[in-house]
């Protein structure tokens, strides 16, 4: 080997060196324990805000269903995603949400463009959903909901580096699902994936799927919420900014798409007007 070909061969192993990647050690349980300490004072740091809520959905289905996300012996409140009757093929839900001393509040402006008044969030034939701001988080994050997790991979999600972990949570501490039509009633469990921010230790994403028995009505069910940094009173808060949920059964598929913007402060002299 000559000196050229001494040096290629050097120039190759360093090019070669330069690509990868290693990844960087990572202290799961003190990622976790963080994350677990943010998401159990999520709401309590929280200030009292309004938002604007919008809900595109999709029903092509003529059954009953209600989940509640709620962890076992009544912990925490339940978390509804209640279908009562057959739904639009598609409409979209514009509202105001509220949110005042750690509790959310729904208020409906229009219906596919159209001004209503007087109209229950919860009273909405096909899927409505609750618990983005907090109850998801704490569900998953309560040492007595006795959640699992394992570093899954790190990766990058809008930009970010991220930790990627899988979740799962026992069917003992699972979520109560109902399918009215048949009145059957089930405890299941759920798994998932928490995706946290390498650097502020935020939480980016949480995606979640229930493990259904193939005997049950409902044959699927998945919740996701995705967060990002947003300013109230010009201070900064890791919020929900987009969700999707979605129920199938065996007459068809409900998707809800959400999204959260225009945050501002409440305060207690304000006057909405539509």
């Amino acid at each position: 080997m000559n000196l050229y070909q001494a040096a290629t061969v050097l120039l190759l192993l360093a090019a070669a060196a330069g690509s990868a990647s290693p990844k960087p050690a990572v202290d799961q349980a003190q990622v976790l324990a963080s994350v677990r300490d943010a998401a159990l004072h999520y709401t309590s740091k929280l200030p009292d805000f309004i938002c604007e809520q919008i809900t595109h959905r999709s029903v092509s289905s003529l059954s009953a269903i209600d989940v509640g996300a709620g962890i076992a012996n009544n912990l925490h409140p339940n978390v509804p995603l209640a279908i009562p009757a057959a739904g639009r093929a598609h409409d979209v839900i514009d509202e105001t949400l509220t949110f005042i001393g750690g509790r959310e509040n729904y208020t409906v402006v229009s219906v596919d463009g159209r001004k209503v008044s007087g109209i229950d969030h919860l009273q909405f034939q096909g899927a409505t959903s609750t618990g983005e701001f907090g109850s998801l988080l704490l569900d998953i994050f309560d040492p007595r909901s006795q959640a699992t997790f394992s570093l899954d991979r790190i990766a990058k999600l809008r930009g970010h580096p991220a930790y990627v972990f899988a979740l799962r949570v026992p069917k003992e501490n699972g979520r109560t699902v109902i399918h009215h039509e048949s009145g059957q009633q089930i405890v299941v469990a759920y798994d998932g994936k928490v995706v946290v921010d390498a650097d502020t230790l935020d939480v980016l994403q949480i995606d979640t799927t229930l493990e259904l028995p193939p005997h049950f009505p409902i044959q699927m069910g998945k919740i996701k919420v995705e967060y990002r940094r947003a300013a109230i009173e010009n201070k900064s808060y890791n919020l929900p900014y987009r969700s999707e949920v979605q129920i199938e059964d065996r007459s068809g598929l409900y998707v809800n798409s959400i999204e959260f913007k225009g945050y501002h402060k409440f305060a207690a002299e304000s006057t909405i007007h539509y």
